[in-house]
This record gives structure tokens, C-alpha cells and sequence, in this order.
């Protein structure tokens, strides 16, 4: 795990949305693989989160967020103007099923602001 000054770098180095997502997610996906029960590692996301220790990491992952979007003025963007800002937001996936979708229909794997989201009848 980063140490927190690495992290603070990380934010103030990565001004790019997924440039900052592809930064973080490189730094904390093996968290996931902490678990050591096959059910709950990702690529798992409803059954990962029936682990207690998902709330809790999954908040601090959404502090750093917060604090990348204040550090550069990105919690100022009106909601409806984000789509005029791909550094602030600009919706991407790199995961296999994202490029060549194979187990879910394409429609399911919309990133936008606007897309739908398919849960499966997994809720």
C-alpha cells in the first residue's frame, strides 16, 4: 500500500480523470485480492461487497476522489457541464469484458454519466 505522502503526490501528479483512475487503480486493485476467499475476489463486484472490510476500504477510495476533484477545482463543475470536461470525467474501461464484451451484452457496459446501469437480478 502507498504510504500517504505518495498518495498526496499521486493526486497532484495525475490532473486527468483516467489518468488518476488508471494510476489509483494500479496502487490498490491487489486489496482486493486480501480476502483469500475465491467468492469474494474480484473480479466479484456484488459478492466482494458482502465483505465487512468493503465498506470501509471502498470509503477511503471515495476520500481520495474527493480530495483529487477539491485539489483541482473540479467539485466547482456544474453536473450538467462534466461531458465539456473529460479532464474532470471522461468514462472508459479497460477490463477485458468492457473492450470485447463476451458473459454480459453490450448494452451493459456503458461508462457515461447517462448510461444505464445493469445489475443482473444480482440485487
Amino acid at each position: 500500500m502507498p504510504t500517504a505522502q505518495e498518495i498526496g503526490q499521486g493526486i497532484m501528479d495525475n490532473p486527468d480523470f483516467t489518468q488518476f483512475a488508471k494510476w489509483y487503480a494500479t496502487g490498490y486493485n491487489p486489496v482486493h485480492l486480501f480476502t483469500g476467499v475465491d467468492f469474494l475476489q474480484s473480479p466479484n463486484p456484488v459478492t466482494t461487497s458482502y465483505d465487512p472490510i468493503w465498506y470501509l476500504f471502498h470509503s477511503m477510495v471515495q476520500y481520495h476522489q474527493a480530495i483529487w476533484t477539491d485539489c483541482f477545482d473540479y467539485d466547482l463543475i456544474d453536473p450538467s457541464d462534466l461531458d465539456d470536461h473529460p479532464s474532470a470525467y471522461k468514462p472508459y474501461c479497460v477490463h477485458g469484458e468492457c473492450v470485447d464484451p463476451k458473459k454480459y451484452p453490450d448494452e451493459w457496459m456503458g461508462m457515461g454519466l447517462d448510461s444505464v446501469m445493469h445489475f443482473g437480478g444480482k440485487l
